[in-house]
């Protein structure tokens, strides 16, 4: 008993210990994970919580690494110097950032996340000498990081059985909303905390040769890094294949280069403390040739991103792409031609690349928006869509490609940054006419301002996946349908489902549109009742049309489908897909179902 108490003691006085070193951090997660509880709760959470949540999460490790660095020096009052610093960084950031729910809006929030994780790895080594002091405390990240992932996930295993024994068990109502608070509240409220309070205070012992765990020395040389080698050649396989083809990289090839180079990086950082006569041939092999091995793969990384930009334009998947092989040509040519080889460049000279993808008239946001307004113009303008500077309608018709890559632009603009990007390319009345009475936020009324821009231009919606030969085809009810033997369903659901609304939810049945397999899943509390597949089903439905010829009075069309979960009745007012050789890939759906669940 007594052991107990004294181990309590310990316990409760690094609590207290770890809350008045990093009591921004602490206040940061605490009221972040109940932020993101709130949401799950509010159906139209505003954007500003959003920008709230955001800004405390890019907060921690601000102050997480501002405060090492501060304890590093040894300078007076560091905690509160650190605590005033975080708090300006976090209220600026949101006050500066502007509340958006696009994509953009969640990629430049994780970059500027990036750029403060990597400097908390390095910043209570900035200016010491050799790399023991910052392998040994990096490690220890990794292992508090690990920890805090374990402990979060059976906390969250916790909450969530427990909920299931007083739904299922004792019968009470529990609204889906608290599942997924239980796992918000885990793994960001709790793993944070668990986090900091593992985190070294004496940075002076660390600076020893590090004590190699066995477990790691096995994971690296016996697993690890024989993926590296054999990931590695697939690539050169690759490289030589189109190398003997004369074609050019696809494009995903430099996602899967820069995967590649990432995890070699890992496998790099981890073998540094091990002596040469530790290390495997293998080992030896990949830490003397890995990064010369790189280059001519990194070379067909640009290649390959050159074809598409050239084709395309810049997004910021390529803007992205492209910064990260420039920073990997510098970490492949450092470490080959470096006699120190010191691994702290690694997250300096990355929170440096980072910082320079995020602000200024050089950022990936700002690069990409101009590229796609400068292809846009340029095909309107090839067209004479385009005139002295305002859009106007097409006189003739354009080619298939190029009102694809019309509808292409517009879809990645009004995804990726604002609608309002446009306003300059329109006559204000035609952009305000657009616009009435429409939210920008509402993803059901986005298809509706696209359509209506190119409405403006004369021109047809084309989906990224039709093909050239694939027929636009929409199956239409001709009359409102009698409902015969619905007694036994449970629940009635309207949709309408489409592109950029590919998803329906009620109190607790979801509706979910996969137009790549053409079908459609319904869930209950997240949990998959029936899939449902359409292709056949629209291919019957269309020779069934056909033979009716659209003037039957009763002609409607009707989908039964069951499972052990649950059996469904769907009355479809209308069905809009593209018919290519080998596939259907669906537009829109509208209708109603009934569900009865078994």
């Amino acid at each position: 008993m007594t052991h107990n108490k004294k181990k309590f003691r310990e316990n409760f006085i690094d609590l207290k210990d770890s809350f008045l070193r990093f009591s921004i951090p602490w206040l940061c997660a605490v009221t972040a994970s109940f932020l993101a509880c709130y949401t799950q709760f509010v159906k139209d959470t505003p954007t500003t919580h959003f920008n709230a949540l955001f800004s405390l999460l890019i907060g921690i490790p601000f102050s997480l690494g501002v405060t090492l660095l501060f304890e590093s020096k040894k300078i007076k009052n560091s905690h509160f110097i650190a605590a005033i610093l975080s708090v300006l960084v976090i209220t600026s950031h949101f006050l500066i950032t502007k509340s958006e729910t696009n994509s953009n809006y969640f990629v430049s929030n994780l970059s500027v996340l990036l750029i403060f994780s990597s400097f908390f790895s390095f910043a209570p080594f900035l200016e010491r000498a050799g790399w023991h002091g910052f392998w040994n405390f990096n490690y220890i990240l990794f292992q508090r990081f690990v920890l805090s992932f374990v402990y979060s996930g059976f906390l969250s295993l916790g909450f969530i059985f427990a909920l299931l024994i007083l739904k299922f068990i004792i019968n009470i109502s529990i609204d889906e909303s608290y599942f997924m608070s239980s796992l918000l509240f885990s793994f960001i409220g709790f793993n944070i905390l668990f986090f900091v309070i593992g985190l070294p205070r004496n940075f002076q012992e660390l600076n020893k040769t590090p004590e190699y765990p066995n477990w790691l020395n096995i994971l690296i040389q016996n697993l690890i890094i024989p993926f590296t080698l054999l990931y590695n050649a697939i690539m050169y396989v690759y490289l030589a294949k189109i190398l003997f083809s004369w074609s050019l990289p696809e494009g995903k090839i430099g996602w899967l280069v820069s995967s590649l180079s990432v995890l070699g990086i890992i496998c790099h950082f981890f073998l540094k403390p091990l002596k040469f006569e530790e290390k495997k041939k293998w080992c030896i092999f990949f830490e003397r040739y890995f990064y010369i091995l790189l280059l001519p793969l990194l070379y067909m990384l640009f290649v390959g991103l050159y074809s598409r930009i050239n084709e395309y334009g810049i997004t910021e998947n390529r803007y992205y792409l492209f910064a990260s092989g420039i920073w990997l040509v510098f970490i492949c040519l450092y470490f080959i031609i470096s006699k120190s080889k010191n691994i702290k460049i690694i997250p300096i000279s990355l929170s440096i690349i980072s910082l320079l993808t995020s602000f200024g008239p050089w950022s990936a946001s700002h690069v990409a928006l101009t590229s796609q307004i400068s292809s846009f113009k340029s095909i309107l303008e090839k067209n004479k869509i385009l005139v002295d500077g305002k859009i106007s309608s097409a006189s003739h018709e354009i080619s298939f490609d190029e009102e694809k890559r019309i509808s292409g632009i517009i879809d990645y603009i009004i995804d990726f940054h604002d609608f309002k990007s446009f306003s300059l390319l329109l006559p204000l009345n035609d952009f305000n006419e657009i616009l009435r009475n429409k939210d920008l936020t509402d993803k059901s009324q986005i298809s509706h301002i696209r359509d209506s821009l190119l409405n403006k231009m004369n021109l047809k919606y084309i989906s990224k996946w039709k093909e050239k030969n694939g027929n636009e085809i929409e199956l239409r009810s001709t009359s409102f349908p009698r409902f015969q033997s619905i007694n036994e369903f449970q629940n009635f659901l309207g949709f309408n489902l489409n592109e950029s609304n590919s998803s329906l939810s009620n109190d607790h049945i979801k509706i979910n549109l996969n137009n790549q397999n053409s079908s459609l899943t319904l869930y209950k509390y997240d949990k998959e009742l029936i899939d449902i597949p359409l292709s056949t089903f629209i291919r019957d439905t269309k020779k069934l049309s056909e033979e009716h010829n659209y003037m039957e009075e009763d002609f409607y069309v009707i989908l039964n489908a069951k499972n052990k979960n649950a059996k469904v009745k769907i009355y479809f007012e209308s069905i809009d897909y593209i018919e290519n050789r080998n596939s259907i890939d669906i537009n829109s759906l509208k209708g109603f179902m009934f569900i009865q669940e078994k």
